[in-house]
């Protein structure tokens, strides 16, 4: 039962923070010893022991993750209020790249920017892209159970990290030097619907080293769109509009724009004489499809480190994750253009010219399966080394791939429907303007379309960083940080249309290196030893970076912050700086983003809806986003 009287029952056979088995008090007291683990690195900046100066961080720290009850990264990070909920989710496929979502996974958003203009991260460092066009980064692959605190910068940072830092940056920390274990387990219902998921973290130390790890399982049910009143395109109770279909059953004949609705019986051409015109059959297809698909979703993640001797210290992380979906679609619907030629023809009294019906045929076909996976693993190995003083140096390689696949194999083959509609034996002919379903062979004949995409995203990066104080001055030491980074980034696929007996497929495979050069500098100029009446501190912070990319050229980006803290309690901030976002891997190219002709249903002007035909693919002429970003605060 939907609205109001829709009762929810859940059931917590353990709370979000799970059922501690054996748990430290302190998972940071083993690291006090460890001069190379006392500063760590805060998102935002890339010096250890430096907060982003002139940007505001968000944190949510590991009790809040704890409280917050969310059974997923995702869901976790939708909380916080510079998130946005459009874009990629299980949910949405319309606004801000939801299209390119057939997969439904989990796209972050900062304010509303777009999820492709939020770079997400995880322990400093790039996920590999999502989804079967590469453009968005699903978070859920991480267990939240393996979370020790989630940092947001909602503010320009490509100067730091590079291209898709427009709106921000997400970066998700992982738990570390944890002894013990964790588990938990949580079931919930709502009418027609379930959710169950459990977890398990497994962590232990040793002299001068440490090993975590974690997993996470999520189930839940599809929630169909007919088990909630709610869930419609008939908005007019509502204030809104009605946006039902003119795809229905029985069609709409239109000829010369005109609407002509079939009658529930059919018609044919002796009772032609009963068609009106501009009247409507409307339908809301829209409560045919699943609201909420069926996923299944299995993730792991491990950190580990060993120390070898008092300067050098090597690490490995690595996730995997796997998700698996099925839902119900809309239905299959057509406008195809009747002959003369057919048997059934029925032309509207005084029309002249072609005639079209508008069809749905769902009714004989069935709803349509949509079922798909998403794979995503990423795995990290580096080297951390004392220098000089307080300098370290660390450099990382890592390799991340993801695999994405949807497959519906109900669709109307098109040529196949011309073709019967072509027949001038009445026993074989496609009849659009009867009341009846069609027959067995005909249903056959005509439901052997497919739309299959199959898309593997890849990323390779090396990176190596110094970072360290050159001097002192009165407020405290000016610290640097330098390095570089290598990335590769491919996107292959192949997407098969037309029928199962005459596929027709498309292939792209497309990649790009990018070499990039950074440099980022805090100067402490009123500290401690220097400070004045209402200016206890003032930290300045300049950032740099260069980037050279294989397909589309060079790009520089600098950003500037300052922070002052006028009295213990109450500090002002401001930065400065430029960003931007290189174009995915599939808007550049022209046999990527789901390439071919599509038809849809779109609202007109008056608030009624046609259907229309859209052209899908890649630019190859695509240049960078760019953006000025500043930000003001206390």
């Amino acid at each position: 039962m939907a609205g109001a009287s829709a009762r929810r029952r859940s059931w917590l056979f353990a709370t979000a923070c799970g059922l501690s088995l054996f748990t430290a008090n302190s998972a940071l007291a083993q690291a006090a010893d460890s001069q190379i683990l006392e500063e760590v690195v805060v998102t935002g900046s890339r010096i250890r022991g430096v907060e982003a100066v002139g940007s505001n961080i968000v944190a949510i720290g590991r009790e809040e993750v704890v409280s917050s009850g969310a059974t997923s990264t995702a869901d976790l990070l939708k909380k916080a209020p510079q998130v946005l909920g459009l874009g990629a989710s299980e949910t949405a496929t319309s606004a801000q790249n939801g299209a390119a979502n057939v997969t439904r996974g989990v796209g972050i958003n900062l304010r509303g920017v777009g999820s492709n203009a939020t770079l997400l991260l995880w322990n400093g460092r790039r996920f590999p892209s999502a989804g079967t066009q590469g453009q968005f980064t699903d978070p859920a692959v991480i267990p939240t159970l393996a979370l020790e605190r989630v940092e947001v910068v909602a503010d320009g940072a490509s100067a730091i990290y590079g291209s898709d830092a427009v709106a921000g940056v997400v970066n998700l920390i992982l738990r570390k030097n944890f002894t013990g274990a964790e588990a938990y387990a949580r079931y919930g219902s709502a009418d027609s619907y379930d959710d169950k998921s459990a977890g398990l973290l497994l962590g232990t130390g040793w002299g001068g080293g440490s090993i975590m790890a974690a997993v996470d399982y999520n189930q839940h049910g599809a929630l169909r769109g007919v088990d909630r009143e709610f869930y419609s395109s008939d908005l007019r109770s509502r204030g809104g509009s009605d946006l039902r279909a003119n795809m229905c059953f029985p069609g709409n004949i239109v000829v010369g724009g005109v609407f002509y609705a079939i009658p529930g019986a059919g018609v044919t051409p002796a009772t032609a004489g009963a068609l009106s015109p501009n009247t409507r059959n409307l339908c809301d297809n829209f409560r045919r499809q699943d609201i909420i698909p069926e996923q299944e979703r299995a993730s792991f993640v491990m950190s580990a480190t060993q120390d070898i001797g008092d300067r050098v210290r090597v690490f490995a992380e690595g996730y995997y994750s796997n998700r698996e979906f099925a839902l119900t679609g809309q239905g299959q619907t057509a406008a195809l253009t009747v002959p003369a030629s057919n048997p059934f023809f029925v032309r509207p009294p005084g029309t002249t010219g072609g005639v079209t019906v508008n069809y749905d045929f769902t009714p004989s076909f069935g709803n349509p399966a949509v079922e798909g996976y998403a794979l995503s693993y990423d795995v990290v190995g580096g080297v951390e080394v004392k220098l000089v003083g307080d300098w370290r140096a660390e450099a990382y390689a890592s390799r991340g791939r993801s695999a994405d696949a949807v497959r519906r194999r109900t669709n109307i083959n098109t040529a196949a429907a011309n073709a019967a509609l072509a027949r001038t034996d009445p026993a074989t002919t496609l009849n659009l303007f009867g009341g009846g379903s069609l027959s067995p062979a005909l249903v056959s004949e005509l439901s052997n379309g497919q739309f299959i995409i199959k898309a593997h995203s890849g990323l390779t990066v090396y990176s190596a960083q110094v970072d360290g104080s050159l001097f002192d001055l009165p407020g405290g030491r000016v610290r640097l940080a330098a390095g570089a980074e290598y990335r590769e980034e491919s996107l292959t696929g192949i997407l098969f249309a037309g029928s199962s007996v005459a596929p027709t497929t498309t292939a792209n495979d497309v990649s790009r290196e990018v070499k990039a050069l950074y440099a980022e500098l805090f100067v402490p100029i009123v500290g401690d030893d220097n400070a004045l009446p209402f200016v206890q501190r003032l930290d300045l912070s300049i950032a740099g970076r260069y980037e050279e990319y294989s397909d589309f050229g060079e790009t520089s980006n600098p950003k500037v912050g300052l922070t002052w803290t006028i009295v213990e309690g109450l500090q002002a901030r401001a930065s400065y700086g430029r960003s931007f976002r290189a174009p995915s891997l599939g808007e550049v190219d022209p046999r990527s983003s789901g390439f071919g002709l599509y038809g849809d249903t779109l609202p007109d002007a008056g608030g009624a809806t046609s259907f229309g035909i859209g052209i899908a693919g890649g630019n190859g002429d695509l240049q960078p986003e760019e953006a000025k970003t500043w930000s003001a605060g206390f």
